[in-house]
């Protein structure tokens, strides 16, 4: 259950921020002497038990990490071993009886609780052994009857396990109370929070992957159905621990009757604003994607669960390492595993360390059994999904801790002559997470065939076994699910990421919040936005600057697309304005200095020749030929008659460049002359004499 973080010291955010949700599946073992000192009340140890393990969860939950009672166990007939007052030989004899309880109960940390008083100390546990199928438990002295001091002890060795060290001091290590859970004595205040040096060790220890076995949600739970054992169950909204509601910190549930508080809408699940006490708003992410094979989940906005967890389609490649595939949400690439547990200068090595995995050695093996310790060789074909070969220079892993990891190598020939170094891991995890140090599931291990579980399959033996999906399917869009479906990218959605939508799968939930993505609609707004801007801008440019943009933009684009042809240039330049005013019923052609215009006129308007009415001769035929009638028609006048010859042309010569018109002819004089009898008698003109003259005349 969350908690309201808010009333937490600042430095919590270091772990709180992150949004990986951890589990720890705990086991409580009660010895002998616990039942003996409870009068051999079983069910009051078990009673007790439980609500140890609560106030345990009340401790680690703010640090996203919950703690769940999976087992409990009464030693009502004797303890299996020896229970002494040496809390390291105590420790020791409890974990291996752990062991050989894991397979029936599976769990990842187990504790002690006795009545035994321990020499100057009240719990012992390992450091940095969570998760480890060796060391992964402790032992604690049930040293109050306050619930939560015995609590906190629990709490303090747990934390030991997760790789924190005691507080030296509290000038160099923060802590707002008297002291906290990891100072190294009690303290007569309850501690009930973490200095920042135990959440800078445990930040540590969780990128170094010691909660390798907490990412799995436990599938059962020890506590019975009722209200106040931190469990939401059938009928109940919420469930604070059976703890008052000012130690609650969930303002949206009612400790007492775990219900809702009055106006809350939800008060659980990881899609619940446990500040507004209403769901988070749609496509808020609430799992996100651990590897490139994972695949984020979303609130839709009215459930205050997030949806199952989803990822790639078993079989299908990896999409950042096309060469190897994906297996159960996680890529089956070596390198990255070798990065993984080396650092980020290491690489998986060549088929030549691989060969060491037929042996069954430490060196080389297709797996470990911790129970038996037995290392089992692996087939000549399994031979390279064994045991994980990585080349690096380092002597130590980066990954897990010390007691927790072991390491070594061994030399070979390379191909070319060369000794290679071939550097192994073995862990002794426990859970449901494959041993880190093998080849990762996935991985390529020849045409077409990828390893699972240490065995080099088939691809399409794999693909067989989930839903029919293909990656065409999804029309390059999305991507096959675990389950079948087409998880698309944002902006698409339906079966095959055909249409609009809001990403995600009908599986993970909307990976948007907006409406569904309208082309139409997006075009039109960006086109409106973007003709304001142009008409902006090109207003402040004319007014400050003189520039006309459309018109500078338009000149550009004609000489880059060279669009001068579309450009109309004037066959002649364009004549001077007229000198005067045109005056009404003016000629333009005048006015503009224009040559006048030739006015033809119409045929219609020309007056025909008069032809005079025909009539027939009396007396001949009706019958007369068109022809004979046009041909006596012609013969009627004699204008009608068509010249032989062309007209004469007249005498003429060049004027000069203005349009002067040419002299008329002279007129002949008249002569007079007087006769020898008369004053008035006029004179004989010669003939030839006048013509001469008109000849000149006309030739001038």
């Amino acid at each position: 259950m969350k908690r309201n973080v808010n009333t937490l010291p600042d430095y919590y955010t270091i772990v709180s921020s992150d949004k990986t949700k951890r589990y720890v599946e705990l086991a409580l073992f009660a010895d002998h002497s616990m039942y003996e000192k409870y009068n051999k009340d079983e069910e009051t140890i078990h009673k007790r038990l439980e609500d140890i393990a609560l106030f345990v969860n009340r401790f680690y939950d703010p640090l996203g990490i919950t703690i769940t009672l999976v087992y409990t166990e009464v030693w009502k007939n004797g303890d299996p071993f020896q229970v002494s007052t040496d809390p390291d030989q105590t420790l020791s004899s409890f974990l291996d009886y752990r062991k050989g309880q894991i397979k029936g109960h599976p769990h990842d940390n187990a504790h002690l609780i006795t009545n035994i008083k321990f020499a100057g100390i009240v719990g012992k546990a390992y450091k940095g052994t969570m998760c480890s199928f060796d060391y992964s438990g402790g032992v604690d002295v049930d040293h109050s009857t306050d619930i939560r001091a015995v609590a906190a002890t629990l709490a303090h060795e747990m934390g030991h396990n997760f790789g924190m060290e005691h507080d030296v001091d509290y000038d160099t290590c923060k802590c707002p109370l008297v002291s906290c859970v990891m100072a190294p004595a009690l303290s007569p205040q309850l501690p009930m929070l973490w200095s920042d040096c135990s959440i800078t060790y445990l930040h540590k220890s969780l990128k170094r992957g010691v909660d390798y076995c907490l990412r799995n949600p436990p599938k059962t739970f020890f506590t019975g159905s009722t209200c106040g054992n931190g469990v939401v169950e059938p009928g109940e909204d919420c469930d604070c621990g059976g703890i008052g509601a000012s130690l609650c910190g969930n303002k949206c549930c009612d400790p007492k009757t775990c219900k809702l508080a009055a106006g809350a809408i939800c008060a659980t699940g990881d899609c619940c604003d446990l500040n507004t006490c209403r769901p988070f708003a749609k496509a808020t992410v609430c799992r996100r994607a651990t590897n490139m094979c994972d695949l984020e989940e979303f609130c839709d906005g009215d459930n205050n669960h997030c949806p199952g967890d989803f990822y790639v389609q078993d079989g299908l490649p990896c999409p950042d390492e096309p060469d190897d595939f994906c297996y159960n949400g996680k890529c089956g690439s070596r390198t990255n595993q070798c990065r993984y547990l080396w650092g980020e200068s290491a690489a998986s090595l060549h088929d030549e360390c691989y060969q060491q995995n037929v042996r069954g050695s430490f060196y080389g093996n297709c797996g470990y059994n911790p129970v038996s310790q037995v290392y089992p060789a692996c087939k000549q074909e399994d031979a390279i999904c064994g045991r994980l070969h990585c080349q690096n220079s380092k002597e130590r892993p980066e990954f897990g801790d010390p007691s927790t990891v072991y390491s070594g190598y061994s030399k070979v020939l390379g191909v070319s002559g060369d000794e290679i170094a071939c550097r192994v891991v073995r862990t002794t995890f426990t859970g449901d997470e494959p041993d880190p140090g093998l080849v990762p599931d996935g991985a390529k291990c020849g045409a077409d065939k990828m390893c699972v579980e240490s065995k080099c399959v088939n691809r399409s033996a794999i693909m067989e076994r989930v839903q029919k999906c293909k990656p065409s399917n999804c029309n390059g869009l999305g991507i096959c699910n675990n389950v079948g479906n087409c998880h698309c990218e944002y902006g698409y959605g339906g079966e095959a990421c055909a249409i609009p939508g809001y990403g995600g799968s009908i599986n993970s939930g909307p990976a948007s919040d907006k409406e569904a993505f309208n082309a139409f609609m997006a075009m039109f707004w960006l086109v409106l936005v973007v003709s304001l801007a142009f008409i902006i801008v090109s207003i402040v440019l004319k007014k400050k600057k003189n520039i006309w943009l459309p018109g500078k933009m338009w000149k550009g684009l004609r000489r880059h697309l060279n669009l001068q042809s579309l450009v109309r240039v004037p066959v002649r330049k364009a004549p001077p304005p007229p000198t005067t005013k045109r005056q009404r019923f003016n000629d333009l052609n005048a006015a503009w200095n224009d040559p006048p215009v030739a006015n033809v006129p119409h045929a219609s308007a020309i007056p025909g020749t008069y032809c005079p009415p025909m009539s027939s001769p009396s007396g001949s035929s009706s019958n007369t030929s068109t022809s004979e009638m046009l041909g006596k028609i012609a013969q009627l006048t004699h204008e009608n008659k068509r010249p032989d010859n062309p007209p004469p042309v007249p005498p003429h010569k060049m004027l000069s460049g203005r349009d002067e018109k040419p002299p008329l002819p002279m007129k002949p004089p008249v002569v007079k002359s007087v006769g020898p009898n008369s004053s008035d008698s006029v004179a004989k003109v010669s003939v030839r004499e006048l013509a001469a003259k008109f000849s000149s005349a006309a030739n001038v």
